[in-house]
């Protein structure tokens, strides 16, 4: 098997042999091929905090079953070794990615000491769902009008996208804003603090992924959750809406807020 790490040289030339659903690529990208230049896999992983992350893997379906994983997982952690030592981490939705899951545990290999465990809960429902979910029923005092991002000062702009990347230890900001739907992007502000505030992306599918929520004001937060609501009432009723709850607050917060149609378990494969 060959590898070649993927760069602004090449990255045009394999975007028309790999899946459709398949983005650039991180920092470190890879790609699998045979002697006669037939493309078998491809890995990308991002720098983030004190960690790799896995952004994609993917292996032919033909070539499945064959090591070509296991292949692309050793080169690109012997890659990452020499930028430096850092954990190399997978998510895997079990509901979706089970093979992906299998795979992980499959590795025998003991250079690469794969160890596999549970991370958190992802929360993946409808936007009707959310529509009828009680706590948007209820008729409590709304004292903040929350505004939308995009209307915000500059310097609150900054605040917010500064507190979310380094929480979700973003390496690229401004792709991050750049996905931002602003439709969606409250933060109630009083007196030049900001209370609450709450940033959803579009991903590549065009569903939802509330990506950030933060508040230290019940009733702001409530504020947001309904302007949110209005909007999604509006323009999105169609759309799937995902939540990862990372903290026992965002745990809290979901069972609040989010309706429980399709609570999924996220595990971390790290190697």
């Amino acid at each position: 098997m060959n590898y070649i790490r993927v760069n602004n040289d090449n990255k045009d030339e394999f975007k028309t042999v790999l899946p459709e659903y398949i983005s650039d690529g991180g920092e470190i990208s890879l790609v699998a091929y045979e002697d006669d230049g037939t493309v078998c896999g491809a890995v990308s992983v991002s720098y983030g905090g004190n960690q790799y992350d896995v952004d994609w893997l993917y292996v032919a379906p033909e070539r499945r079953l064959k090591k070509v994983g296991t292949g692309l997982i050793t080169e690109i952690k012997r890659l990452v070794s020499e930028v430096g030592v850092c954990p190399i981490i997978a998510r895997i939705d079990t509901s979706v990615d089970s093979g992906l899951y299998e795979f992980f545990l499959s590795i025998r290999n003991p250079d690469l000491l794969v160890d596999i465990n549970y991370s958190h809960d992802r929360y993946l429902f409808k936007a009707e769902d959310f529509l009828d979910s009680p706590a948007m029923k209820e008729k409590a005092d709304m004292p903040y009008v929350p505004i939308y991002f995009s209307d915000m000062k500059p310097r609150s702009q900054s605040y917010m996208m500064h507190e979310a990347t380094e929480f979700l230890t973003i390496t690229d900001p401004m792709r991050f804003e750049e996905r931002l739907e602003k439709k969606l992007c409250f933060a109630v502000e009083e007196n030049g603090v900001i209370l609450s505030f709450m940033l959803v992306q579009k991903d590549a599918a065009g569903d939802l992924e509330l990506s950030f929520l933060y508040s230290d004001n019940s009733k702001a937060l409530l504020s947001i959750m309904k302007a949110a609501h209005r909007e999604v009432r509006k323009n999105y009723k169609d759309k799937f809406i995902y939540f990862d709850a990372v903290t026992e607050e965002s745990a809290a917060l979901a069972k609040r807020f989010l309706p429980e149609t399709d609570v999924r378990q996220i595990y971390e494969a790290e190697f």
